[in-house]
């Protein structure tokens, strides 16, 4: 067995030390179902999982509010899958027959009942009064609009335009404003629905929503959606809302957040009395990674895919996925204002190296050290307040947080802070193994929601399935913790540095790897040759750095198993 954490503490006084050399059974707050009952997928190995349609590769989950049901939207097939929940363990079941599922492909996704506006499914909310589905299509340039059934909770989808909204479309409904639409809320009271798009052509589209039908209708004024350059259609946004890609609404419904990974920015409306949006003025209207005119500066923000809050009445706080940095930033959100301030020095930022550009050796000591925290992608925060949950897509797996009263988060220790598909903390680095715990359908994770009772976590994954978890709470007095496992023999200096320079390596590749993929994305929103071939010579010496990191990273593997034996 090893430790990694002593040697991270040795290079910066500032990170917290964490022993990552655990018994593989030790206690954690998280537990995977055991047994087939631990995940559903599509054509399962095994014993390994339950069977479910319409989850080749899920990529977001919602819950509906009387806990009977989690919903999960598969990309590739263009689905919407319907998974029973029990309210009382919390174990998740396929319904039989087709209609479990709805997909625009139902003779491919085999168990599936025909739909429209589902192509490229990404995001998938449920209304409050438990209703509607919606589900944002970004293939389709669709939003479809379901009817959920108050028993089983299956969906279906009505045959006339009310069925879905889309620019344009036949079958649908007319809509503005929805170009590639990625992201779809609905506010806390249920009377508006808004959808956010990636495209050039897209921004927020705002909708009134009919409270007995589930109906959505936009209003033809500008009042009805919110774009970089509103003209004469629309409302003016910020700019920094260009490729936005998530959406969230504060837990109040007052303010609305749009998440731009392409600008590397958060966006922050008001919410007005008829659901219109107010863009924030000033530098708490956007928080950004880069310095820019009128903005505040957050650290470690790099690609912002989720946001979440802590509960009404427990603290104003938000917890950022920053995922091109390998971070969970922490901020204080002003309930008034809405704007976010990000917590000072290193209670705002936790990154998988402690540093807040894992590309920049610089920035070393500028967050807290996490563990499995590569391609943080999606949050949730129990709703008793105690734990915080993240997927990190390209570790695998989810990552454990106790959250404290002043709204900091402290990662657990030892293998109860995270869970990975192969307990490996990084894949690639043999030396990590049963640095986490070992799980099940955990291949790319990419959602995350919890349950309202705080007992039970979902985690989707893009190759891997809806996997079900079990939060169990720290033994009370009458159950006192178990004695700790004895310390593993301590390592050599120089192995502990050859294992912290081989991890270093390993997180840059993959953050060179994202950098590049962030370049080739940016280039569909660049007219000016000149500025696409800029971007192609930049990504050109990208790869040619990829290649001698991988180098580097197999010589870095050598000397870790000459030194570390």
């Amino acid at each position: 067995m090893f430790s990694l954490r002593p040697v991270l503490a040795l290079l910066s006084a500032a990170l917290a030390v964490l022993i990552l050399a655990a018994d593989a059974t030790a206690a954690t707050n998280l537990t995977q179902k055991a047994g087939a009952i631990g995940c559903v997928t599509e054509s399962p190995a095994s014993g390994q999982c339950e069977d479910g349609a319409g989850l080749v590769q899920p990529s977001a989950l919602a819950i509906s509010p009387d806990g009977k049901n989690v919903y999960s939207v598969d990309e590739s097939w263009g689905s919407v899958a319907t998974l029973v929940r029990d309210p009382a363990d919390g174990t998740l079941r396929p319904i039989p027959g087709t209609t479990g599922c709805l997909s625009i492909t139902p003779s491919v996704s085999s168990g599936c009942t025909e739909a429209r506006g589902l192509g490229g499914a990404s995001d998938v909310a449920v209304s409050p009064d438990g209703k509607n589905v919606y589900v944002a299509a970004p293939e389709d340039d669709a939003v479809a609009v379901l009817d959920r059934d108050p028993e089983d909770g299956h969906l279906t989808q009505s045959s006339g335009e009310d069925g879905c909204v889309a620019p344009a479309v036949a079958g649908c409904d007319d809509a503005r404003a929805i170009d590639e639409p990625t992201s779809v809320v609905v506010s806390p009271d249920g009377e508006n629905v808004y959808v956010g798009s990636r495209g050039l052509g897209g921004g927020i589209a705002i909708f009134e929503r009919d409270p007995e039908t589930g109906d959505l209708s936009q209003d033809s004024e500008p009042a009805g959606c919110v774009v970089n350059e509103g003209g004469s259609e629309c409302t003016d946004g910020r700019a920094e809302m260009v490729g936005l890609q998530t959406l969230e609404i504060s837990p109040d419904g007052q303010f609305l957040y749009a998440l731009s990974p392409t600008r590397d920015a958060v966006t922050v409306y008001e919410v007005e009395v008829d659901g219109s949006l107010k863009p924030l003025q000033g530098p708490g209207g956007c928080v950004v990674g880069a310095a820019a005119p009128g903005c505040t500066l957050a650290i470690g923000l790099g690609e912002p895919r989720a946001l979440a809050f802590s509960p009404i009445g427990d603290g104003e706080d938000a917890y950022l996925a920053s995922e091109r940095r390998d971070a969970i930033l922490i901020f204080d959100r002003n309930p008034a204002t809405g704007a976010l301030t990000q917590k000072p020095g290193t209670a705002g930022c936790v990154s998988n190296t402690g540093q807040s550009d894992p590309m920049q050796a610089g920035t070393l000591g500028q967050c807290v050290n996490g563990v499995a925290m590569d391609g943080i992608d999606s949050i949730a925060v129990l709703p008793d307040g105690t734990a915080l949950y993240a997927t990190a897509g390209e570790s695998d797996g989810v990552v454990v947080f106790e959250r404290a009263a002043d709204g900091t988060i402290l990662q657990r220790p030892g293998t109860a802070g995270c869970i990975t598909e192969t307990g490996f903390e990084d894949a690639d680095l043999s030396f990590t193994a049963g640095a986490c715990e070992d799980g099940r359908a955990l291949l790319k994770t990419d959602g995350v929601v919890v349950s309202e009772d705080s007992k039970h976590v979902y985690t989707s994954a893009r190759f891997g399935g809806v996997a079900s978890f079990d939060v169990v709470p720290p033994p009370g007095p009458e159950q006192p913790a178990a004695a700790p496992p004895p310390a593993a023999p301590a390592e050599s200096a120089a192995c502990l540095s050859a294992r912290a320079r081989a991890r270093k390596i390993g997180h840059r590749l993959r953050s060179l790897a994202r950098e590049n993929k962030r370049r080739a994305r940016k280039a569909t929103f660049v007219t000016s040759e000149a500025a696409r071939d800029r971007l192609n010579e930049a990504a050109d010496r990208g790869r040619r750095r990829a290649r001698g990191l991988r180098l580097d990273l197999r010589r870095a593997g050598r000397t870790v198993k000459q030194l570390c034996v």
